[in-house]
């Protein structure tokens, strides 16, 4: 396999032995390249990526993976998606989705 970086999504994740050795492998099914009209009209800060789902699957030992990202779906400008899910790349998702409402406890240091 190459060094290039490539977007998947993480099915799930296995250890197996492998030449007497344990080994953590992922599942992963793989995005398609961004479009490129998209990346180069945004000046590389746009990534939109084609979901293949299961027909796009590889599996890669978990030190291989780089970042953990988030991939939110969308409709790009001018494609007609038809079927097909595309998703784009948004990298460091904030702490502030661990906050998404609901009730507050407040601890009483005197009980």
């Amino acid at each position: 396999m190459d060094n290039s970086v490539s977007l998947g999504e993480v099915l799930y994740y296995f250890q197996c032995c492998i030449k007497g050795s344990l080994s953590t492998l992922a599942v992963i099914s793989v995005y398609s390249s961004p479009l490129p009209d998209l990346l180069t009209r945004s000046h590389g800060t746009f990534k939109s990526c084609k979901y293949f789902g299961d027909l796009n699957l590889i599996v890669v030992d978990v030190t291989s993976i780089k970042a953990v990202v988030v991939m939110i779906p969308h409709s790009p400008p001018g494609i007609d998606v038809g079927e097909d899910q595309y998703y784009y790349l948004v990298e460091r998702p904030g702490l502030d989705v661990t906050d998404l409402g609901g009730n507050h406890e407040r601890f009483n240091s005197e009980s």
